[in-house]
């Protein structure tokens, strides 16, 4: 073998094992990106959950919320115009935790937690006419899922 030779055999086996600390170099990387992600999905939609809690300082959309909950019905168009949105937004947070955990970037145990507080939910009179009003507004899978919850109140 020619000194040629043998430098070439050197250089491939050098270029093979730099092709594999650059594969771990950017297997890591993602991973720390992933991370990253789920933190600031996990922060976003804590952050969206506490500025909807922050509505509830208010007595009189507070009432008006529990009316609707149970006797929807009883809200007048003015009402039930507030309240439907107001559970709309209920559904669209719902709706971003559901696809951050099918894609990952939700914590697994967080989403058992938001998972389990909105299922309970759709067993209210008022939030399951708002879901019949207007499901067609998410994603098929989610209402799938929210449908199962709700045909097993």
């Amino acid at each position: 073998m020619s000194q040629l030779e043998r430098g070439s055999h050197i250089a491939q086996i050098v270029s093979a094992v730099a092709v594999v600390v650059s594969i771990i170099y950017l297997a890591q990387q993602i991973q720390e990106n992933t991370a990253a992600v789920t933190f600031e999905t996990n922060k976003g939609l804590l952050e969206l959950q506490f500025q909807h809690d922050a509505w509830d300082q208010d007595p009189v959309l507070v009432e008006l919320m529990q009316r609707g909950d149970t006797l929807p019905e009883s809200l007048s168009s003015v009402e039930w115009a507030q309240y439907s949105r107001r559970w709309a937004l209920r559904y669209n947070v719902w709706w971003l935790a559901y696809s951050g955990f099918s894609k990952g970037t939700l914590d697994p145990d967080l989403w058992a937690g938001w998972n389990a507080s909105y299922a309970e939910s759709t067993c209210l009179p008022g939030a399951k006419r708002v879901w019949e009003e207007r499901r067609h507004w998410w994603s098929t899978p989610f209402q799938r899922m929210v449908d199962q919850h709700g045909a097993s109140c």
